[in-house]
């Protein structure tokens, strides 16, 4: 067998620990602090789950493809040693309300915080690169001031984030299309493309 039930945690984990394959979605913790030989997850491995926090990033270098997708996570992780949120990572995470990308992290790729409807508040840290869709849908997302090291805007980056007022970038490199796609209510795009 290539994994193993831990009835302590009741999660699965690979066979020798260092993998999370799986979160139960139907567990009611609303808390959970990953083992210290947890160093990777399997894709969706938090997906629908009930948890508001989950603790002690300190091993991850790296997160999956919809790992917390449909959580009720309400509290962004603090994880310092990773250097890209992968796609639909974080979509729709509806209880996310503030989120601060750590500063090591370079991409924010394809629909990573998609429909976090009630997503306020986003610091940049220094990302390079909005993939697709990335911030699409987030409809309570009212000001966006990306770093000096943002280059890079695709497609429906900020899409349907209706009650977007301000995007501060000043030193981007390519917008692409439809990246402001249904922005009623923005007003002042302030940049300048090199």
């Amino acid at each position: 067998r290539w994994f193993t039930i831990y009835k302590r945690w009741n999660c699965i984990y690979n066979k020798d620990k260092t993998e999370l394959v799986l979160y139960p979605a139907g567990k009611t913790d609303e808390v959970f602090t990953l083992p210290e030989s947890v160093k990777s997850f399997s894709n969706y491995a938090f997906a629908y789950s009930k948890l508001k926090r989950v603790e002690n990033f300190d091993n991850i270098k790296e997160l999956s493809y919809g790992l917390f997708m449909n959580s009720e996570l309400e509290e962004f992780p603090k994880m310092e040693n990773i250097q890209e949120i992968a796609s639909y990572a974080f979509a729709y995470c509806n209880n996310l309300k503030n989120v601060t990308i750590p500063l090591r992290v370079d991409d924010v790729n394809d629909h990573a915080f998609y429909y976090c409807k009630n997503l306020e508040e986003v610091d940049f840290g220094k990302i390079t690169y909005i993939g697709t869709a990335a911030f699409a849908q987030c409809s309570s997302l009212k000001k966006a001031v990306l770093p000096k090291t943002c280059r890079i805007l695709e497609g429906y980056a900020f899409s349907n984030c209706k009650k977007l007022e301000l995007l501060i970038a000043n030193h981007l490199e390519r917008i692409e299309s439809y990246a402001f796609n249904k922005c009623y209510s923005l007003r002042l795009i302030h940049e300048s493309i090199d």
